[in-house]
């Protein structure tokens, strides 16, 4: 329908007309959004522990860095790095661990000594295995080119590095994962692949040994 421009039409706000005042049209109450709740399935985290979780994942990583210098010391002899400094400082670093774990998790000393003698029987298992299948170790990868070997090394380490299960320092008693069970064997793998290329059987039991307290028997859980 035509209208004429002479018409003057005014229009008013009625939106908050009832209330009595003058009020904007973007006027909110105090009970707009009141039930709105925001990241609700957020967990609630402690600074410290989130902490602790960082200090976790650093401390794996540079051990798997050391580890890899360590073999690359070892594959081209260097001086400074020898199978006896290497089993030395494994051994601090295992009588450490385990008095740590005396301490922490023994609270009599009935359990303390039953708990050292488990220990130190693991350990001289694994030692024991490790010297009978050096020699084994020492030939798997003689066909194989270098360079083939040290790429599946470096899959291997990074496979360990992204499956391993990092939420072992806050949840201590959390049963092994599919994943984190394929990142400790993928990081073992890794190991015996270093060890195929040493020189001497001495630098293969070093080798196996470093990765098994590095990776196996990480300090911060306390073997």
């Amino acid at each position: 329908m035509y209208m004429s421009e002479s018409v003057d039409i005014s229009t008013t706000k009625v939106l908050w007309k009832t209330y009595g005042d003058d009020r904007p049209d973007n006027y909110v109450d105090s009970k707009f959004l009141e039930s709105l709740i925001v990241n609700a399935d957020v967990g609630q985290r402690s600074y410290w522990s989130v902490v602790l979780g960082a200090l976790f994942v650093a401390n794996h990583l540079c051990l798997v860095m050391v580890l890899a210098g360590t073999a690359y010391l070892l594959h081209h002899q260097e001086e400074d790095v020898r199978p006896i400094r290497i089993f030395m400082a494994q051994g601090i670093a295992f009588c450490m661990g385990l008095v740590l774990h005396v301490v922490v998790e023994c609270r009599t000393m009935k359990k303390a000594l039953v708990s050292t003698l488990n220990v130190v029987l693991r350990a001289g298992i694994l030692l024991g295995l490790t010297c009978l299948l050096s020699p084994v170790y020492a030939t798997l990868t003689t066909s194989i080119s270098p360079d083939t070997t040290v790429a599946c090394i470096c899959i291997l380490l990074i496979v360990h590095m992204y499956l391993y299960d990092y939420s072992q320092a806050t949840h201590p008693g959390k049963k092994p994962t599919l994943g984190a069970s394929l990142g400790l064997a993928s990081g073992m793998c890794a190991s015996v692949l270093m060890a195929t290329r040493m020189k001497d059987l001495y630098h293969v039991i070093s080798i196996v040994r470093d990765c098994m307290y590095m990776i196996c028997m990480n300090p911060i859980r306390v073997i």
